[in-house]
């Protein structure tokens, strides 16, 4: 996962209440962030229960770690590929394609695509986005982009070849699921809190991580950010009335 930020922008003060009295250290600050609440948010429920309880983020691990002379604590779960499957189709981003998984999947990755097309001039800024070299990411797009994307009229030499492909495009497109182009092989949520000196502690990053084999380009294993989330709202509400995390 990428680095904890040390450098943050200053946050909203947010009230914490802690239930128990720990010793300080590592596992201290792991024991105050699951044994706090945030008062402001729901203060019924220890944030360790609230995670626990969360059919997305429980089974995880607990870490302390230290950046910069700070302390954080992070929660790291990893989702398995049936997990993941069931979940992608509750995103918002696929919820015109319930029925129709692979066209929805399909289309989503291309989207990523051309993001991370747009930052293949830079290699640095390419490879804190995804595992794909920018060779890869343009072969990727004239293979996917057939798919998920409608035919041009000023592609073709006469209307009729243009009608004749639309209306088998609309075919495959809408009414049938596309050939399966990937597979979603895994997912990562990272969840980082920042130890302040007040002896409280504040949503740091919300961090994702996907894994997919490209079926339609030799199987090629790809790894890339799904996106970092700062906004502490963000982050309490995966935590405490969770939804399905954005896979692309």
């Amino acid at each position: 996962m990428g680095l904890l930020k040390a450098s943050r922008s200053i946050w909203a003060v947010i009230a914490i209440g802690f239930l128990a009295v720990s010793c300080g250290g590592g596992g201290g600050n792991i024991k105050k962030v699951q044994n706090g609440v945030f008062s402001n948010y729901d203060n019924t429920i220890t944030v360790g229960k609230a995670i626990e309880n969360n059919r997305i983020l429980k089974g995880g691990k607990w870490k302390a770690v230290e950046m910069n002379g700070r302390n954080y604590v992070t929660y790291t779960v990893k989702l398995t590929r049936l997990q993941a499957e069931e979940l992608v189709m509750e995103s918002s981003a696929l919820a015109n394609y319930k029925n129709k998984p692979n066209t929805g999947t399909a289309l989503a990755f291309y989207r990523a695509l051309i993001t991370w097309s747009n930052a293949s001039r830079n290699a640095d800024t390419l490879a804190k986005l995804t595992s794909m070299s920018a060779e890869e990411i343009s072969k990727a797009i004239d293979i996917i982009r057939p798919e998920v994307t409608q035919p041009r009229e000023s592609d073709f030499n006469n209307w009729s070849e243009y009608q004749k492909a639309l209306m088998e495009w609309i075919e495959r497109h809408d009414k049938n699921d596309i050939e399966k182009m990937l597979t979603i092989d895994g997912y990562e949520i990272t969840l980082s809190f920042v130890m302040n000196q007040d002896d409280t502690f504040s949503p740091n990053m919300l961090e994702n991580e996907t894994e997919v084999t490209l079926n339609c380009f030799n199987n090629l294993k790809v790894r890339f950010k799904a996106g970092d989330i700062e906004d502490d709202q963000s982050i309490l509400k995966l935590i405490y009335s969770p939804s399905a995390p954005k896979f692309f």
